[in-house]
This record gives C-alpha cells, sequence and structure tokens, in this order.
C-alpha cells in the first residue's frame, strides 16, 4: 500500500515537471503565435541549459582521459553527454532557422497582399 502511495506521488510531482518544464526547454517547439522576442528568449534558455550539459560532459570526458588510471566507461560516458548536449544544440538552432524562415515567408505574403492595394 505504501508502495502505491510513494508512486503515485512521485508520478504526481516528477512527471508535471518533466513535461512542463524540462521538456520544452530541452525540445523547444517556436510556435509563430508568439512574438519574435519570447521565442528568442526561449532559444537562449534552451543553449544555456544545452551548453551546460555539453559542458558536462566534456568536463567529464576531460576528467577522466587525465586520471592516472584511465577508465573506458568513464570516457565514453563522458563522450556520449557531451554529444547529446552538441545534438540538443544543434537540433535547437536548426528548428529557429525553420522558424525565422516561416516568419520571413509570412511576412513577405502579407506584405505582398498588400502591394495592390498600395499602388492605388
Amino acid at each position: 500500500m505504501l508502495e502505491l502511495v510513494g508512486e503515485f506521488l512521485l508520478s504526481f510531482f516528477i512527471e508535471p515537471i518533466l513535461d512542463g518544464v524540462i521538456a520544452p526547454l530541452l525540445a523547444p517547439t517556436f510556435k509563430q503565435e508568439s512574438s519574435l522576442r519570447t521565442n528568442s528568449i526561449r532559444l537562449v534558455i534552451t543553449l544555456i541549459l544545452n551548453s551546460a550539459i555539453a559542458g558536462s560532459g566534456g568536463w567529464l570526458l576531460f576528467e577522466s582521459a587525465t586520471a592516472s588510471p584511465v577508465s573506458g566507461v568513464a570516457i565514453i560516458v563522458g563522450l556520449s553527454i557531451f554529444s547529446l548536449g552538441f545534438v540538443l544544440i544543434v537540433r535547437a538552432i536548426i528548428k529557429y532557422g525553420a522558424y525565422i524562415r516561416k516568419l520571413r515567408h509570412i511576412r513577405t505574403a502579407k506584405r505582398d497582399a498588400e502591394k495592390p492595394y498600395q499602388e492605388l
């Protein structure tokens, strides 16, 4: 009975934090309804978090490579964490670039739709 209550409380508190806070920061979606400033702030926060992940992996990789007894497992884990952070950074930049291209396309379409009325 106590295990079920503990599992319920854990899922009740941990899942909303993971789904609502951490997941959007690690894999952001840039919405067209949001302002450019909001999406830019979201990108900066994402890059800071992903850089911290890559930095911790790089630090672990450096420390395990320079240690006296070199640990192969620590090197592999450090390299994995570093590459995960780097991939998340690249993915966020690509998504933000796609958002900017789409935003420019929408603005160009609006401007082109207004041109015939401006020429009159």
